[in-house]
């Protein structure tokens, strides 16, 4: 076989093969990846791209001005002194016991020895009162006290609230702590009957006489006094008292607006709400509040403005405490007002 023969069959054969190149792409291109495309799981994809983790955000390269730069500016200690020692760790019970040692029960301070009691005008009521031993008060002898009356220092946060079953019903300064009642520790004690006799029905006639010519002497000076509260009592000042004597209707139309009160469930008139305060009036002096219910004068129930006006002008020639009950944020509370001399 020559050498062009030998060309020739190699030539033929590199065709051949290129040939079969050719056809066996054509195959896969055209069948076998066209039955790839058809068989791919889009689901199973689409799970694989949600489980590769985000990459995390850059880090800013830098300070916070607003919650690093301006704090350390502003707390920083130019003065260099050194920081100071931390405070003691604080015992959550220990408040609670200071407090409990202030609030001696008033039984362990005052005896009620007698009371004398004037259903008419509770204002002529008046208690003896004595000192236990080994009270502050315990040198002080036995004293005579009226509704509003504070006892002698240090005990001067404490006062006679009212008189009344046979007992002293007293409030405190604190107006948070509750108005605590005692009564005389035997009827049979002699010392009502000696509080009964003559000599001291004289001994408060006395006294009047002498609030009397106190009050005469004071003059002008107490004249315009204001209404104070006292150991949970309000002393109406004369001031205030003559103000509201001679100009209430005006007080009543521009201080305060009162309405009847409905009670929800009846329909049926249950006391006098006030609608609105003016901060500062005279009316918001005495305690008035808005939304406040009042609903008895001296335990007779009140339902409009002019009848509670009848009822006070009918008795302030009787009467020198008045007792006030509303309901204030759904509770009903007490509040005693003690009428001046004059």
């Amino acid at each position: 076989m020559n050498v062009g023969t030998l060309k020739a069959v190699a030539y033929l054969t590199s065709v051949g093969m290129l040939g079969g190149i050719v056809y066996v792409g054509y195959e896969f291109f055209t069948k076998e990846v066209k039955e790839m495309a058809q068989g791919v799981d889009h689901d199973h994809t689409l799970g694989i791209l949600e489980d590769v983790t985000a990459p995390s955000p850059p880090k800013i390269v830098g300070l916070d001005y607003r919650g690093m730069i301006l704090p350390a500016i502003r707390d920083f200690d130019w003065t260099g002194a050194p920081p100071p020692p931390p405070p003691p760790p604080v015992d959550p019970n220990k408040g609670t016991e200071e407090l409990e040692k202030k609030a001696i029960p008033i039984e362990d301070i005052v005896t009620v020895l007698a009371v004398l009691g004037d259903l008419e005008d509770e204002g002529n009521s008046f208690a003896l009162l004595g000192f236990k031993p080994g009270s502050t008060g315990a040198e002080r002898g036995p004293g005579y006290y009226y509704v509003g009356d504070s006892l002698p220092k240090p005990d001067d946060n404490i006062a006679v609230f009212a008189i009344r079953d046979g007992g002293v019903e007293f409030s405190f300064a604190d107006d948070e702590r509750e108005r605590e009642f005692l009564l005389p520790p035997s009827v049979s004690d002699r010392v009502i009957e000696r509080v009964a006799s003559l000599d001291d029905v004289k001994r408060r006639a006395e006294r009047l006489n002498f609030e009397a010519s106190v009050a005469a002497a004071r003059g002008d000076a107490d004249a315009n006094a204001q209404t104070e509260k006292v150991n949970g009592v309000f002393q109406i000042g004369p001031g205030d008292a003559n103000t509201f004597a001679q100009d209430y209707q005006r007080i009543l139309s521009e201080d305060v607006s009162l309405q009847t009160y409905r009670d929800p469930e009846t329909g049926k008139k249950a006391g006098i709400k006030v609608s609105s305060v003016r901060p500062g009036s005279i009316a918001a002096r005495h305690g008035a509040m808005d939304g406040d219910i009042i609903i008895s004068i001296n335990g007779d129930s009140v339902t409009s403005e002019q009848q509670a006006m009848q009822y006070v002008r009918e008795r302030s020639d009787q009467t020198d405490v008045w007792r006030v009950r509303y309901i204030r944020a759904g509770q009903e509370r007490e509040e005693v007002y003690h009428s001046p001399d004059n």
